[in-house]
């Protein structure tokens, strides 16, 4: 009888700790999903650091690589390409920036040969511009640089005034060319 005893004992045992870890996972997947549908339904926030630069804050999205590679294909394909296996990708990011600036610059006459062109350059730190105007012709050159830096950090639980743990994940990202908006930006962490 006792064998039996032992037996039952065990096999109840083993179904309980399977329960709990059954629970303890399908959790987990329920605050991923709660946290990523979050993040879709709220808006980049934005805001202006020093005088002109401007960030972009965004919450991460946890995707399983299955649910990566049916929404997010062309990133997984653009993978595939740089010959990374998507198993080892831990997260990507992706942002998208438009730099809009209105010049204002006076313009020069030259000559060359027995057609007047009226041309200009225009030179600053983030942009370089030099046109030409003719009879009916405009040739421009702009080119634009800019810095994007993105800082990946932990926002911690807090209960009164202690920090505990780790509530999300957020990024932020910083454009060091003032005429530079953030239009898009995306952080997916790919779970394992």
């Amino acid at each position: 009888m006792s064998k039996y005893f032992y037996l039952t004992f065990f096999t109840l045992l083993s179904l309980f700790i399977i329960s709990v870890k059954t629970c303890r996972s399908n959790k987990e997947e329920a605050n991923r999903l709660s946290q990523n549908q979050n993040t879709l339904m709220t808006e980049i926030d934005r805001y202006i650091f020093r005088d002109s630069l401007r960030v972009a804050s965004i919450n991460q999205l946890i995707l399983d690589q299955s649910e990566f590679k049916r929404y997010k294909s062309e990133s997984a394909e653009l993978i595939k390409e740089l010959e990374i296996k998507l198993k080892r990708v831990e997260s990507t990011s992706k942002t998208v920036v438009k730099t809009e600036y209105n010049i204002q610059t006076i313009i020069k006459d030259s000559i060359v040969y027995k057609d007047t062109l009226k041309c200009f350059d225009y030179n600053n730190k983030y942009i370089d511009v030099t046109g030409c105007f003719s009879k009916d012709t405009v040739n421009l050159d702009i080119a634009s640089r800019d810095t994007i830096v993105q800082v990946v950090h932990r926002i911690p639980r807090r209960f009164l005034f202690f920090n505990y743990g780790t509530k999300g994940i957020k990024q932020e990202i910083l454009s060091l060319n003032p005429y530079t908006t953030i239009v898009y930006t995306e952080y997916i962490k790919l779970k394992k």
